[in-house]
């Protein structure tokens, strides 16, 4: 939910890419030898944009600040590449031994297919000015361009940080195609609307597993998400248990997710729910704590949050002699431990979650307002929007929480949280909406909060991280396309985003499936009164219920990660009974055969005993009504 934009290491990188001849011996993973390359004769000008009117990208998520150049598609026949980096920065080397364009590309250790060069401070600096770049040296900025030379494919990226590296190559990634193995010429400018942009374990329900958080986490990096927050609710040992020190066997897994964080450019954050039994007044209790932070700075953590939401405001022991109100316990304690912290963690992240962390809380006037005075501006003050899941949030809402908290709020966003999916059956799929594009100017960052099925959280978190990186150009029906093709693949894109889009959320959308729903509207409207709309409508919800049929035959483990697939079984499967069970309600509907009525009411009992709920209630509700119509 929280935090502050202290770290990220600072230096001017650049990636030029020359393409030299057509084979190679093929090596481990190689990053070229300086002293092998000569930049003597380095121009500037070459790498400047071509002149062409600025182009709308539909595929690239999050999309990039400016799209300067966009030309052909080149093959690339043999899949190799090596990666020249000119930084001078041993991180970029280290990183880049794991780093990889494709699944298919071998890395070689010269004249090779495809030549990435990651270019110097230098030569950033005079690209920039050589092609009129202003204002672009911020953290986590790049410039990209993929061109056609006679001797190969050239890349370049140019950033003013390790951070605008690998976002830069991110970006590369999605211009690379497997198969056939090829690559999109273009020019991009690119840099970030807000530097804090993170996930935030942070729902009710099973905790993501340790294997499962290392196993994503290259695709939130990939999304250029940095920060990465361990606060799920049923996680003990932050939460009912946060005064007893960590077990050998969790500072272990904390300590390989901190490695595996940096190691990804996301900055591992912890946060504590220090509720149950907490006497502000006690030194024991701060002792307690701040051992836990400690044991989690101590494995290379550097972004702590202190949470108090969803508790009851209730003296413990002896404070009533301490202070007057509880949140004055509060903020006495959270004071204490954020100088102890300052202190040992210079630079490091510090977040503050408060009872009222939302506009419509209660004692927003009283108990927030104590917080905004008394609380060391050193925490930033955690906020989920006008509500606890908000529907809209706007720039004046920022400003209005703001007035309270005395600084701009972090927004921690509950979206697509939803807890205990196996239980409720729901899972939230479809794009973020109702976030006004000058947001991010108003408040310090944004985390996001998943579900506790860390795949199925990926598309949905895949257009908040487009919204974050660039919210002025964000487009939900465009990034959730995006966000298709990135995780299915081209092929199956169009399948996955119709998925996609039978699980959308009720919390910021009228209908958790708004095109079916408009298709059933328009079919349902039109039974009986007007045959040609009905006959339109009939053929539309044929087509509908016939790409909803096919679903599981394309959104497999060829298309999806294998623990997608697993994870969204359940849905896929229904949402493919619904287009049977749907077909069957049209030919009944427009036949009126008796058989077909029974074969419905079979397949509307057999629907209802799966607890998967893709649709929501439209599909259910459209089957009953079939059968109501019925003499």
């Amino acid at each position: 939910m929280l935090m502050k934009d202290a770290h990220f290491s600072r230096c001017l990188v650049l990636m030029t890419v020359a393409v030299m001849g057509c084979s190679a011996p093929v090596s481990d993973h190689d990053v070229a030898d300086l002293d092998s390359i000569d930049d003597s004769a380095f121009q500037p000008a070459q790498w400047c944009p071509v002149e062409q009117e600025e182009l709308e990208l539909s595929h690239i998520i999050p999309v990039p600040d400016h799209l300067l150049e966009w030309g052909k598609v080149i093959s690339i026949p043999l899949a190799t590449y090596r990666f020249i980096n000119e930084s001078g920065i041993q991180e970029l080397d280290d990183w880049l031994l794991k780093a990889k364009p494709g699944r298919h590309f071998t890395s070689v250790d010269e004249q090779a297919t495809l030549n990435i060069w990651f270019q110097s401070t230098a030569n950033w600096q005079s690209v920039a000015s050589t092609c009129g770049f202003q204002n672009e040296f911020i953290e986590g900025a790049y410039y990209l361009k993929v061109k056609q030379e006679y001797t190969g494919i050239s890349v370049s990226i140019f950033a003013s940080d390790i951070a605008g590296y690998r976002n830069g190559f991110a970006t590369l990634k999605q211009l690379i195609h497997d198969q056939p193995p090829s690559i999109q010429t273009a020019a991009i400018l690119d840099k970030p609307a807000t530097n804090l942009r993170g996930v935030y374990e942070g729902f009710y329900g099973a905790p993501w597993s340790w294997e499962n958080r290392l196993e994503v986490l290259p695709y939130l990096a990939d999304l250029k998400y940095n920060y990465f927050v361990l606060a799920a609710k049923d996680f003990h040992p932050i939460n009912l248990a946060w005064s007893i020190p960590f077990e050998p066997e969790e500072l272990a897994h904390l300590k390989d997710f901190a490695e595996a964080a940096l190691a990804n450019g996301i900055y591992p954050c912890l946060s504590m729910h220090p509720a149950f039994l907490m006497e502000f007044s006690n030194p024991e209790c701060f002792e307690q704590l701040m051992s836990k932070y400690q044991a989690a700075g101590d494995v290379g953590f550097n972004c702590f949050i202190m949470a108090f939401d969803d508790i009851p405001k209730e003296f413990f022991r002896d404070d009533y002699a301490f202070y007057s109100t509880f949140v004055e316990g509060q903020v006495d304690f959270a004071n204490r431990v954020g100088a102890a912290l300052a202190s040992e963690y210079p630079g490091a992240l510090l977040g503050f979650v408060p009872t009222d962390y939302h506009t419509g809380a209660e004692d927003l006037e009283t108990d927030l307002e104590y917080v905004g005075q008394h609380l060391d501006k050193i925490w930033e003050i955690g906020w989920t929007g006008p509500d606890i899941v908000s529907r809209t949030i706007t720039a004046a809402d920022a400003d209005e929480f703001a007035k309270y908290a005395h600084r701009a709020p972090f927004l921690g966003d509950n979206h697509p949280v939803v807890d205990n999916p196996h239980k409720s059956g729901i899972v939230h799929l479809a794009a973020l909406t109702g976030r006004s594009p000058d947001l991010p100017q108003h408040i310090r960052g944004l985390f996001f909060n998943p579900m506790p099925y860390p795949w199925a959280s990926l598309p949905a978190l895949a257009t908040t991280a487009d919204y974050a990186w660039n919210s002025k150009a964000y487009d939900p029906d465009r990034s959730l396309f995006a966000a298709s093709q990135w995780l299915a693949g081209r092929a199956a894109a169009q399948s996955f985003e119709t998925f996609c889009k039978t699980n959308g959320s009720t919390f910021i959308s009228d209908s958790v499936a708004p095109d079916l729903e408009a298709a059933i509207t328009a079919y349902e409207s039109s039974y009986k009164t007007d045959p040609v709309k009905n006959g339109e409508a009939s053929l539309r919800l044929r087509g509908i219920f016939e790409e909803y049929i096919a679903i599981p035959k394309t959104l497999d483990e060829s298309a999806l990660p294998a623990p997608m697939v697993k994870e969204l079984g359940p849905w896929i499967d229904k949402l493919a009974r619904y287009g049977t069970a749907g077909l069957t309600a049209l030919d009944l509907l427009e036949s009126e055969d008796p058989p077909q009525a029974e074969a419905l009411e079979t397949a509307i009992s057999e629907l209802a005993k799966m607890k998967a709920k893709p649709t929501g209630k439209i599909m259910p509700d459209f089957l009953n009504w079939a059968l109501s119509m019925q003499p």
